[in-house]
């Protein structure tokens, strides 16, 4: 063997399995936080578990973030805004003319997002949804009280039309459409292990939960 590749091939075999790469990026550390926080819960991740995860060591984290908190800062600014500026653009003062289409927009805007992005649903329900939850607190601060509020008001218009169902109350309509999307999402692994034989291709869960949100949405006769 020719002694260069016979001394490269020795120091592959060195190389124990799993040894830290020397270098990552931002947006690396990004991904991996938020895949994690999705798997384990914001608050079980470590700084640590992060760095094991790309494959580097805790400094190397320290070197993009000084703490903690300027990650989840980062998450919140770089990872969750993003989604939710598409979300709110939605809401116009010329969309919500038609807010029941508004929020079905909104809602296949939401299942597009949980299909590109495995960690945004869980995530959400266990964390971001929560006034208490570390990414939640930091989602609170940016949203867009004024479109919210926007939106509730045509959605009571739209009821008072017989557009939307009367019945259900308008300040709860946005979130509740959003659950129903995100929820099918979050649970889909415990539902394809209770159910194996059932079809959960993205076109069926996008049948399912386009039916749910109009079922939430149309007047009851």
């Amino acid at each position: 063997m020719c002694p260069i590749i016979d001394c490269l091939t020795s120091a592959v075999k060195a190389r124990k399995p799993g040894r830290p790469k020397r270098t990552a990026s931002r947006e690396q550390f990004l991904d991996v936080a938020v895949t994690l926080f999705a798997r384990k819960g914001v608050a079980a991740t470590t700084l640590a578990d992060i760095a094991r995860e790309v494959g580097v060591t805790s400094a190397m984290v320290h070197y993009h973030f000084a703490n903690r908190d300027q990650l989840l800062d980062a998450v919140a600014s770089e990872r969750i805004l993003p989604f939710l500026n598409v979300m709110w653009g939605l809401i116009t003062p010329d969309s919500l003319k038609d807010p029941a289409k508004v929020l079905r927009d909104t809602a296949e805007c939401i299942f597009d997002h949980c299909q590109r992005l495995p960690w945004l649903a869980p995530l959400w329900l266990a964390d971001t949804a929560s006034p208490n939850g570390e990414l939640g607190q930091r989602v609170m601060q940016i949203l867009p009280v004024d479109k919210i509020q926007q939106l509730t008001e045509g959605i009571k218009a739209a009821q008072a039309a017989g557009k939307l169902d009367p019945r259900l109350q308008a300040e709860m309509i946005f979130m509740s459409m959003v659950g129903v999307v995100l929820l099918p999402f979050a649970t889909l692994d415990n539902c394809c292990k209770v159910h194996p034989n059932t079809d959960f291709s993205p076109e069926a869960l996008r049948h399912h939960v386009m039916c749910s949100v109009d079922n939430l949405l149309c007047p009851r006769k």
